[in-house]
């Protein structure tokens, strides 16, 4: 972490302490150590130990919504809309971005810890938890094959057919060296099933 500053450290050793124990039972003692400062020095910059936590949920949220806004860069012609002709190799790649994302970025992978982990005592976890793993990747993929319009199914059933496996392959999969070769059968599989013509 060199070249961060102290409050995005503070943000990242947060981050690794509520991914590994509940917010509960974080301290911002526990927190100012991690960091490596003083305990009132952490004051200087959060006011308690939920203002730290709402920042390590805004800039997980915020590096989620930037990778699907990038994510959508591949598929977009000039003028800004959606191919409507995208390749095996395209959705390859894109479910290869999302699930190496979720599985390899630190950020990504420490947050849904936190949010398996806090899901289940906090309301707010559980609405971040399914907006980031659930609503955000379904409305990626529901626009994609909307633009697409060559599954013989309703976009928004496209896209549940797409993303569910890898939800699955997600959450079973403990490297994405393991989920590659589930992601390329799936993908293979679902091109089978429901793409009329991919080119």
């Amino acid at each position: 972490m060199s070249g961060t500053s102290t409050k995005e450290k503070i943000i990242y050793e947060a981050l690794k302490l509520f991914s590994e124990e509940s917010y509960d039972s974080v301290s911002v003692r526990d927190i100012s150590s991690a960091v490596g400062i003083r305990e009132s020095s952490l004051y200087y910059y959060f006011k308690n130990k939920r203002e730290i936590f709402d920042a390590v949920i805004s800039e997980c949220e915020k590096r989620t919504e930037e990778h699907f806004l990038n994510l959508t860069n591949p598929f977009c012609s000039e003028n800004g809309g959606i191919y409507s002709k995208v390749s095996e190799e395209k959705l390859i790649m894109v479910a290869i971005s999302v699930m190496n994302f979720y599985m390899t970025d630190e950020f990504s992978r420490l947050f849904r810890r936190m949010l398996v982990i806090g899901q289940f005592s906090d309301d707010r976890l559980k609405s971040c938890y399914r907006s980031i793993f659930i609503r955000q990747p379904e409305e990626f993929f529901t626009r994609l094959f909307g633009a697409m319009n060559e599954c013989g199914i309703s976009p928004r059933s496209a896209a549940r057919a797409f993303y569910s496996p890898l939800y699955l392959i997600l959450n079973e999969s403990d490297s994405i060296a393991e989920a590659l070769p589930k992601i390329k059968d799936h993908i293979l599989t679902f091109v089978g099933l429901y793409v009329k013509r991919l080119k």
